[in-house]
């Protein structure tokens, strides 16, 4: 395992290294070192860090950097944030809702929020014309702490503006898009991994595996095929697997 400087005791921006936790270990096996931090702050926030973001910049604080009069002018008519217990609900100009954690909401304040077309939430990137920057900013990264493009991170309820840190972890691009939904424009079934067969009149599950489509088999229901892929979902993709809710009455097919 590469050896990793020890950052205890340096400032990076405004967070000073307490001392390093627990490592995270992504589902490729990727190890990425955590560091304990303080925000030299006021508040004092105490947060964990990932160690290539404070090495590299990419994050200088808690989120407690001043705000500009007009900037800030646009956050209070924009966004209105609502306290649960544990976490906070958002609302965007839209009235859209969005979920975070408490922890985080220094950080999701100082920012315009608002639903994109993929179903994100997102905000506007300041720096999005310096080289390698992303005209936005989604919520879920931010949180994460994570700006390597080549890191995923999944939705494990897939609602992608659910971004509390308990629904959200590292994954592949293969386990990412294990954990999809059924797409809303296919004829073939409400239930992923199933399609009807005319010619047979009988409806045929099947599962895509690195690529590959398998054959689960024929059935005479809806509902009997959607079983067979859930199973075989659980059986070849563990906590990836996408089991889309299904009502419990069968319906036949003539």
């Amino acid at each position: 395992m590469k050896q990793v400087e020890d950052l205890t005791g340096l400032i990076f921006g405004k967070w000073k290294v307490l001392h390093r936790v627990e490592d995270r270990i992504s589902n490729s096996g990727k190890v990425f070192d955590m560091w304990l931090c303080e925000c030299l702050c006021e508040k004092h926030t105490i947060r964990v860090i990932y160690g290539d973001n404070l090495r590299f910049g990419k994050s200088t604080s808690c989120g407690c950097a001043p705000v500009d009069k007009r900037h800030q002018k646009t956050l209070e008519t924009h966004n209105t944030y609502e306290q649960k217990n544990g976490y906070y609900i958002g609302y965007t100009q839209k009235k859209e809702q969005f979920f975070f954690d408490i922890e985080d909401y220094e950080i999701i304040k100082n920012y315009v929020w608002h639903i994109g077309k993929d179903g994100y939430v997102v905000t506007n990137n300041p720096n999005w014309k310096e080289k390698n920057k992303h005209k936005l900013i989604r919520m879920h990264r931010l949180v994460m702490g994570i700006s390597d493009d080549s890191i995923k991170i999944d939705h494990k309820n897939r609602k992608r503006n659910d971004n509390r840190k308990d629904n959200l972890r590292i994954a592949t691009d293969q386990e990412n898009s294990r954990n999809t939904s059924k797409q809303k424009d296919s004829t073939y079934s409400k239930y992923k991994g199933v399609c009807y067969h005319k010619n047979g009149k009988m409806w045929v599950a099947y599962i895509r595996i690195n690529g590959k489509r398998k054959h689960l088999g024929s059935f005479k229901t809806e509902l009997e095929a959607a079983k067979a892929y859930e199973k075989a979902a659980k059986k070849y993709f563990g906590e990836f697997a996408c089991v889309e809710p299904r009502e419990e009455e069968t319906k036949s097919v003539c």
